[in-house]
């Protein structure tokens, strides 16, 4: 099963996100936007694993949550990978609680490598993915209204889990449902 570890986002946090998709797709650019109910904050991607596995993966998980107390993550600004220029990713960004995520997501990373996951060779960057560029046409217009939206807030909530995904795809998209969650304590 593919699979991936991430923390979902407030209710509050994905309409406003929502809102600031609709007005992005007034630019007219060719992106795939993702539908607010899938936009989450990716900890590690796992990849395809079988059962035994998940298994490893979901006792690893347990210890984390053990010693690592909830905290408030603050979503805020636009940008895109790998630059505005010329993005392939449009992403809503995180600011205050980002140190308190990136200790989360080693935390993540250095158990699993443990289990025989690779370790990421990019640094860890928290960010929502809300849209994926599909051709050039109509990118400065879009570049624009990122740039204007470099600082706007789209809110901030408590994270108090984290959450073992199961991505099925599909050509409509995938279709993600919780394999274990798991209390910060």
């Amino acid at each position: 099963m593919r699979t991936f570890i991430a923390i979902e986002i407030s209710e509050e946090i994905r309409d406003n996100l929502s809102a600031n998709q609709e007005r992005l797709k007034k630019t007219d650019a060719k992106v795939r936007w993702v539908k607010p109910g899938r936009i989450h904050l990716t900890l590690k991607f796992l990849g395809e694993i079988d059962d035994t596995q998940c298994e490893l993966v979901t006792e690893a998980l347990k210890e984390i949550v053990e010693s690592a107390p909830p905290f408030r993550l603050e979503i805020q600004g636009m940008g895109g990978f790998p630059n505005m220029r010329r993005p392939s990713v449009i992403w809503a960004g995180v600011r205050n609680g980002n140190d308190d995520v990136t200790a989360l997501a080693e935390r993540v990373e250095d158990a699993l490598h443990g289990l025989d996951f690779p370790k990421e060779k990019r640094p860890f960057a928290p960010h929502l993915t809300i849209g994926r560029v599909k051709s050039k046409r109509g990118i400065e217009p879009l570049s624009s209204q990122i740039e204007d939206d470099s600082e706007v807030s789209f809110g901030e909530f408590q994270i108090s889990e984290i959450v073992l995904f199961k991505s099925d795809l599909s050509p409509a998209g995938p279709t993600y449902s919780a394999l274990g969650r798991f209390l910060l304590h």
